[in-house]
């Protein structure tokens, strides 16, 4: 099949600039592109495309966010605050499942096409310096995202029609 392909009709000049260089550290709107459900050594990762921020000239790179496969309290809190915030789940939710023991199914296959806030800072894995979300994940409308810029517009023509639904309050929930 591969010996028919003329690839004359194919670019194959993907230019100088990537959208896959690391952002610069900052605070930034975010929207789902993709949710990864096979990625080797992780549960999965979410590409995600900067809408607004804080650091200029970042607008329209992609940043893919990885979740490892363990099930310490670590990865799934991370986890967990990422399904929030892009309104996966609620805290609701989360404490009656765990008042009553059970598991909460995240609907990841969901996640495309959601915004949500957050905090890009380097962070060190194996020898190399990588951006990292960590725990700096926020809905829009957070008070802990208070003063991030946000591309209205995106939002007014995503699946968000209200934001302060958007922006549950965390308390202090323990995962």
């Amino acid at each position: 099949m591969l010996d028919n392909l003329d690839l004359n009709d194919v670019d194959l000049d993907f230019g100088e600039e990537t959208t896959w260089k690391n952002i610069a550290a900052g605070k930034y709107h975010f929207l789902v592109q993709a949710y990864n459900a096979a990625v080797p050594g992780c549960n999965m990762s979410l590409t995600v495309e900067v809408m607004a921020g804080s650091a200029e000239g970042e607008v329209g790179r992609t940043h893919r966010e990885f979740f490892a496969l363990t099930d310490n309290a670590y990865t799934v809190k991370r986890q967990l605050l990422m399904a929030i915030a892009i309104g996966l789940v609620t805290v609701d939710e989360l404490k009656t499942a765990k008042a009553n023991g059970e598991s909460v199914d995240v609907p990841w296959g969901d996640a495309e096409g959601r915004h949500f806030c957050g905090a890009l800072s380097e962070n060190e894995y194996n020898g190399e310096t990588k951006m990292q979300l960590g725990f700096d994940i926020w809905p829009i409308g957070h008070v802990k995202a208070k003063g991030i810029p946000l591309n209205e517009e995106a939002i007014k023509h995503s699946q968000m029609a209200d934001t302060e639904e958007a922006a549950p309050d965390f308390g202090n929930v323990v995962f």
